[in-house]
């Protein structure tokens, strides 16, 4: 930030910028600032082999999965997570509430409706209703819970953990690990939240071929397979749309196969769908960065010029 401000360099990209120094770039008249939906969507997931949260079989319709009060619980959380107040206060209003791992940046795949329709859309009423059903009223009954996250998330965390225990009354301690120890335990299902999610996915291939098939490489693939027959999510109308999809050349045929089964991973709550990051890139005024350049999460300079 101060070496742009100083005119030391003329533009960032790339990597993520801290959303708190944005509206400092925003107010500064020899800068642009141009916001875009990047590719990819975050998650708080929820360990379906761990009280309070388990779930054995995602198979079940939906209407059976609802009277289990593992599930219950699961959707409780999900459904209390206020998006809107976390994007303000964790993002500084920069994302987009997510409720699928398909993005926006996938243009025509994305359901821009989903918010309305998915199991997970905010109603704090209803999560109080289902966590009361589940065996625990106000939170009562759930020991303290650990997230596990990045030390550049700790602040973040903390208020998804203030929401959730403002909303539902349940404690959620922040449990700070580096990325490579991070993953690790995700990979084995060795924890009872994690805060991840995903970059780069341009394609739906990519987001539910990496993370809602049963075979999913970052669906548990290091988990003890005895114990835990499937990682975070498993379904298989869910893998049979992936299938499906991948193989599938009519774009509105795939399109609607991917949205079918972006909507079961929702309603299902194969995670708590959190946001969808914003693609943010700074330059100077001095740059001539043209339209067709501007690719998310890209920083393409084949046709940039510096005047």
């Amino acid at each position: 930030a101060a070496a742009i401000e100083a005119g030391d360099i003329q533009l960032i990209g790339g990597n993520p910028i801290a959303p708190e120094i944005v509206d400092r770039f925003v107010e500064n008249p020899d800068l642009v600032v141009s916001i875009v939906p990047a590719p990819g969507f975050q998650s708080v997931w929820m360990n379906p082999w761990r009280e309070p949260f388990t779930v054995s079989d995602y198979n079940k319709p939906l209407e059976e999965l609802m009277a289990e009060p593992g599930f219950k619980t699961r959707l409780a959380f999900a459904k209390a997570l206020d998006r809107d107040l976390y994007i303000k206060q964790a993002q500084f209003g920069r994302g987009q509430p997510c409720y699928g791992s398909i993005n926006p940046a996938m243009t025509t795949f994305f359901d821009a409706t989903l918010g309305e329709s998915s199991n997970q859309r905010f109603d704090l009423e209803e999560a109080k209703r289902l966590l009361a059903e589940a065996g625990h009223p106000d939170g009562e009954g759930i020991p303290p819970l650990k997230i596990l996250h990045t030390p550049d998330q700790r602040r973040e965390v903390q208020v998804i953990a203030n929401i959730l225990k403002t909303n539902l009354g349940v404690d959620i301690e922040p449990d700070t690990k580096d990325f490579p120890v991070l993953i690790d335990e995700f990979d084995k299902m060795n924890f009872d939240l994690c805060r991840l999610g995903s970059g780069g996915d341009y394609d739906p291939d990519d987001a539910l071929v990496d993370w809602m098939q049963t075979d999913s490489k970052f669906n548990g693939r290091n988990r003890d397979k005895d114990k835990m027959p499937f990682g975070n999510f498993s379904a298989g109308r869910v893998d049979e749309l992936v299938e499906q999809q991948r193989l599938e050349t009519n774009p509105d045929k795939r399109k609607a196969l991917v949205q079918e089964a972006n909507k079961i991973t929702s309603d299902k709550v194969a995670s708590a769908f959190l946001f969808h990051p914003m693609d943010i890139l700074v330059y100077t005024k001095a740059v001539n960065f043209p339209p067709e350049s501007r690719i998310s999460g890209l920083v393409d300079l084949d046709r940039t010029t510096i005047s």
